[in-house]
């Protein structure tokens, strides 16, 4: 199924974490077959040219590469030299990781990269690129990422809760913002 978005509404660029496979690549092939520009962000940089040769040579659209990982606290200020000089007008937070496991069995570390991927680096990208949303009065924000499915525990339960910042994070966004 594709989605045609509005060029002018959500254009001419858009960025996407997570985009180097899965849930994140789809967003941004989608956005590139409405002849959208992309930056591409996430890891793996190899991954990340491939995609965006592919979508540039399929649809025409110019692409940008920014390997960044979100799970690092320091990501974020990494962003503004890589996009400050493009006109984003759609925005999806997609990157996520799953840490299956016992909790108690996985490295506290780890558990604080998931949680910074899953709630800060959603609230840094909202709070640095919905400014300029709201500067232009029109555009879009998607937060997706990675949904830890309810399990029993003593497994890692995050859906609600993670559910539930969104959801907060996306009204405060929206009230503050009049797109």
């Amino acid at each position: 199924m594709n989605v045609a978005l509005d060029k002018k509404r959500f254009g001419p660029w858009a960025l996407v974490t997570g985009a180097s496979s899965g849930i994140g690549k789809e967003f941004a092939r989608q956005i590139a077959a409405s002849g959208i520009n992309v930056v591409l962000v996430a890891r793996r940089e190899d991954l990340l040219k491939e995609v965006g040769g592919e979508f540039s040579k399929r649809y025409g659209v110019e692409h940008r590469v920014v390997v960044l990982d979100v799970s690092r606290e320091d990501f974020h200020p990494a962003t503004r030299p890589a996009t400050d000089d493009l006109d984003i007008g759609l925005v999806v937070s997609n990157a996520g990781t799953g840490n299956p496991g016992e909790f108690l069995k996985l490295d506290r570390q780890l558990h604080q990269a998931t949680l910074r991927v899953s709630t800060m680096a959603h609230l840094d990208i909202t709070h640095h690129f919905g400014a300029k949303l709201a500067k232009r009065r029109r555009g879009g924000l998607i937060l997706a990422g990675q949904w830890v499915r309810k399990t029993a525990f003593p497994v890692w339960r995050m859906t609600e809760p993670r559910r539930r910042m969104y959801t907060a994070l996306a009204r405060r966004f929206t009230m503050s913002s009049n797109l």
